[in-house]
């Protein structure tokens, strides 16, 4: 069975509620995880900034629906365990990301 986290819930609402949000910054909610950042992808259409800086939960699968966002231009997963090759997937979209393992703003 699926087993829902506690901290799922308010990403939840946030997703189904605020599907014209442009700018969420969840730097610090270290328990949101790749299902939340997948819902806020698939949801949350308008959105042009990301951050998820500290997000040591979330994984590559995370952002694996990152096409879904069109609107995106700016991702910072600095200190999470997304890997430099998932970048691959903002190839196609104008994505300004920060890692941990680039210096400053790469254009992906």
């Amino acid at each position: 069975p699926f087993v829902v986290q506690p901290i799922f819930f308010p990403v939840m609402a946030i997703a189904n509620h605020c599907s014209n949000l442009e700018h969420l910054n969840l730097s610090a909610c270290e328990q949101v995880g790749d299902a939340g950042i997948a819902l806020i992808f698939h949801k949350c259409r308008a959105l042009r900034s990301l951050n998820v800086n500290g997000l040591w939960s979330l994984s590559d699968f995370g952002i694996f629906d990152l096409a879904q966002c069109q609107a995106l231009t700016e991702l910072n997963l600095s200190d999470t365990d997304v890997r430099k090759p998932r970048f691959d997937t903002c190839h196609s979209f104008n994505v300004k990301i920060r890692h941990t393992t680039s210096p400053d703003w790469c254009y992906f």
